[in-house]
């Protein structure tokens, strides 16, 4: 019997400004992430993006590698989507 395959995600961080960092925010994702026994497949962190622009480069590039990926843990989801109107 094999062993069951860890769930792969990937973590996503913004913060608005360039003197802002995720480190905070990256740090505890990647703490969830451990807890759970899951296996981080790639990091996407914008910086200095804001949350009311509808396109963010490294978002955009989570939602386009979104197929191998199963799971994307979020520090807080009200900046995620904050005046984008979809």
């Amino acid at each position: 019997m094999t062993a069951p395959r860890a769930t792969r995600c990937a973590i996503y961080a913004r913060v608005s400004t360039a003197d802002q960092n995720c480190e905070v925010q990256i740090r505890e994702l990647r703490e969830y992430v451990q807890r759970r026994g899951w296996v981080v497949v790639k990091e996407y962190i914008d910086t200095g993006i804001s949350g009311a622009k509808a396109s963010r480069p490294a978002l955009d590039l989570l939602m386009q590698d979104a197929r191998r990926i199963v799971s994307t843990p979020c520090w807080s989801t009200s900046w995620t989507v904050s005046g984008v109107r979809c």
